[in-house]
């Protein structure tokens, strides 16, 4: 018997669920920007003192904005169906978690009637606020009205579907977890790369590249791991444009990645004494494959803008492993490579090197090679003033590479490969236009 005066609680609904429609449009409004969106994002106290992780919030939809000089401008959109909801009581919660998140702008989409007086207040402290039936009109004026016809990350029922993984194991749920809020929560770029790395080596064994799912979840990982190295790259180029020699390139990103000259130090001695090799030494402190890593860098280099777009491309790819059926091929993703021609390229080595990296089976790597060398045709549709990965161009590369490029459908392994070594020196590394010699 129910207690007087009390009501049964509605069952949980899955993320997503609350206004919906919103949301979809929200959606649809970023990718049609170019906008990396998370749905959902949760969000964590800075400092927590327990050993569960404590989520206080979450935001409807967190959009990443490709900035040539900041790497990612973030906008947080509220999403809000209630008629009874105060416009100026939404503006100030979400300025409080712009705060909390580094945003530059947060934009509230709310029912009904919003008085005059509100909005100039809010846009007083960069929160757009949005009637609903503005939004359409919002979305044509700003540039977001573009079709997103054939976007797998344009379905929400994908987004439910990968949030229905975390019920399936605690490995599974630590990985949607860091999707959803450990990696936006990370202090910089370089801890959120080495944050991917070391998610996938944990759960290595949990992953299965015979399910489709499993795939989904690493594309994703796949797809944050190239939003932080885009962020990584963009400081580099700034400070160095491109350095000049291979060992240039090393050190300047060896102390990036682990917080300056004094700091790696630090850490590396610590970590000579601790793990010391059979021999009493060890290894200098680096990411795992770490040539394969500055490879992929240098990639990156070339184009900064493209970087910043490819976590996009890699986004959309994986999320059509959360498709049930996936009914189409990957149309909008090749669209996006097109005006991103670099992009493919580095959503193919990222993608060889974390299943190397964190030494999965060799099935993750291939799979997303292939989807990725699909999309690296169109790139051959751009008008000739686009420039191509310098890399790949025939005539300025080395033959082996020229030969790559010869072929339309070339494989994998051959956009991969290293450069062949001649005979009586060691292996090179691809010198790449800016690099020097």
């Amino acid at each position: 018997m129910k207690a007087k005066g009390k009501k049964t609680p509605a069952p949980a609904q899955s993320p997503g669920m609350l206004d919906r429609a919103q949301k979809q449009k929200v959606l649809q409004y970023s990718i049609a920007r170019r906008w990396l969106p998370q749905l959902e994002l949760d969000v964590a106290p800075l400092v927590a003192t327990g050993e569960a992780q404590t989520l206080i919030t979450d935001v409807d939809v967190f959009a990443s904005v490709p900035d040539e000089f900041e790497g990612y401008r973030q906008v947080l959109f509220d999403c809000k169906s209630g008629s009874r909801e105060s416009a100026i009581g939404r503006a100030l919660w979400l300025r409080g978690l712009m705060h909390r998140l580094g945003a530059a702008r947060g934009i509230c989409i709310l029912k009904g009637t919003i008085g005059m007086d509100h909005r100039l207040a809010a846009a007083g402290f960069d929160v757009t606020l949005v009637q609903e039936d503005e939004l359409a009109a919002f979305a044509t004026a700003t540039g977001g009205a573009g079709p997103v016809d054939g976007s797998y990350l344009a379905k929400l029922e994908n987004w439910d579907r990968q949030n229905a993984l975390a019920k399936q194991s605690e490995a599974m749920a630590d990985l949607v977890l860091f999707s959803r809020a450990r990696f936006w929560g990370a202090g910089s770029a370089s801890l959120a790369s080495r944050q991917c790395i070391a998610l996938l080596l944990r759960h290595r064994g949990d992953l299965d590249p015979a399910k489709p799912l499993h795939l989904g979840i690493f594309g994703d990982i796949c797809a944050l791991f190239l939003h932080a190295l885009a962020r990584v790259a963009v400081s580099v180029f700034y400070s160095y444009i491109h350095p000049r020699t291979q060992e240039d390139l090393a050190d300047s990103v060896r102390y990036l990645l682990y917080g300056g000259r004094e700091n790696y130090n630090l850490l590396n001695s610590l970590r000579q004494r601790i793990a010391p090799t059979a021999e009493g030494t060890s290894e200098d402190l680096t990411v795992p494959q770490w040539d394969k890593f500055l490879n992929l860098l240098r990639q990156s280099l070339n184009s900064p803008r493209d970087a910043l777009r490819s976590a996009l491309v890699a986004r959309e790819v994986a999320w059509s492993y959360f498709d049930a059926g996936r009914a189409q091929p990957l149309t909008f993703a090749a669209e996006l490579a097109k005006e991103a021609p670099h992009a493919a390229k580095i959503c193919l080595l990222a993608a060889e090197y974390l299943s190397r990296a964190a030494r999965l089976s060799p099935e993750f790597g291939k799979t997303f090679s292939e989807a990725f060398v699909a999309l690296v045709p169109a790139v051959g549709a751009l008008p000739a003033a686009v420039s191509l990965p310098a890399a790949v161009v025939a005539a300025a590369a080395p033959a082996h590479e020229a030969a790559a490029v010869a072929d339309p459908n070339p494989s994998a392994a051959a956009l991969v490969a290293p450069p062949p070594e001649t005979p009586g020196e060691g292996p090179k590394e691809p010198v790449l236009p800016g690099f020097g010699t």
